[in-house]
């Protein structure tokens, strides 16, 4: 096993680039900062299973924050090793406090960041097709999460969709951002896709499916194989999280079947906002046109 190219201190193995690593334990004392995580003794190896351990240990809302904190140390490692190294713990500390309060429901009181849901009053957006949707409800007591990307160009924002809808239609939770420049359509739909990984961890208790129209992305998920694209570094993050969420089945879906995703991934090319328990009012046709498949 090699020595860490980062400390130099020790061998490489998972334990010690998730947590024994300066730059885990730099990122871990900022977060500290904001949230009050477990005593250092409870992130010591016990083992195989010490991440299991650790998270039997956490209540359900620092479960999440855990499983944030290991998935955003990798993006640090992954950028001190194969990346331009200038990836800033305090940007990190702040991004993942951010995103954490985004996906917890309630209604905020106040709106510093722009997350809360904008007016709806607006033109429908421009559907690529009338066929009709065949949206598939999930086994009952599973959700299912469809996500979607909007791309142009390497020179214009991209858009990601996502929508959350338990067993019998109902929309848990709806979601559009806007990406900064992607090289390509595939980097914007593994964006999108990486959107739905984090809804899933950032609710665990939650099994399901997460859809994408993309094939590409799901072969690659599925293969064993290194992937060697340009991307590669973006499947590897999904992967490291879907191991994390075994009760997680990555699927491709039709287009068809993915219309209100889309729809908001080309409102996320412009905008970013999230609604809980529901979805713009522009978009309810294409949502009753998905739960028509409900009706017996």
């Amino acid at each position: 096993m090699p020595i860490c190219s980062i400390c130099g201190s020790e061998n490489e193995d998972a334990h010690h680039s998730m947590v024994r690593c300066t730059l885990a334990r730099a990122l871990r004392d900022g977060v500290r900062s904001v949230w009050r995580l477990p005593a250092e003794e409870a992130f010591r190896y016990t083992g195989r299973n010490w991440f299991l351990l650790l998270l039997d240990g956490a209540t359900t809302t620092m479960r999440v924050k855990l499983l944030f904190l290991l998935w955003r140390t990798w993006h640090h490692r992954n950028n001190a090793v194969h990346g331009d190294g200038k990836a800033s713990i305090a940007a990190s500390v702040s991004f993942l406090q951010s995103y954490v309060d985004s996906l917890q429901p309630g209604t905020p009181e106040s709106d510093p960041k722009g997350k809360s849901a904008i007016a709806a009053n607006r033109p429908a957006p421009v559907m690529g097709t009338e066929a009709p949707s065949n949206w598939l409800a999930p086994g009952p007591g599973r959700i299912k999460v469809n996500v979607d990307a909007g791309w142009n160009s390497p020179n214009a924002p991209g858009g990601a969709g996502l929508v959350a809808r338990n067993d019998t239609g109902r929309v848990l939770y709806s979601a559009w951002k806007t990406l900064s420049l992607c090289a390509s359509a595939e980097e914007a739909e593994i964006l999108a896709l990486l959107e739905g990984i984090r809804y899933f961890a950032a609710n665990p208790q939650y099994s399901g499916i997460l859809e994408t129209d993309c094939a590409r992305i799901v072969d690659v998920l599925s293969s064993p194989d290194r992937d060697r694209s340009s991307n590669w570094s973006l499947f590897v993050e999904a992967r490291a999280m879907l191991d994390l969420l075994p009760e997680v089945q990555v699927c491709k879906v039709s287009r068809v079947s993915n219309i209100v995703a889309h729809d908001l991934a080309q409102l996320g090319k412009s905008e970013c906002s999230v609604l809980h328990e529901n979805v713009l009012s522009c978009l309810m046709g294409s949502l009753m046109r998905d739960c028509k498949t409900l009706v017996a």
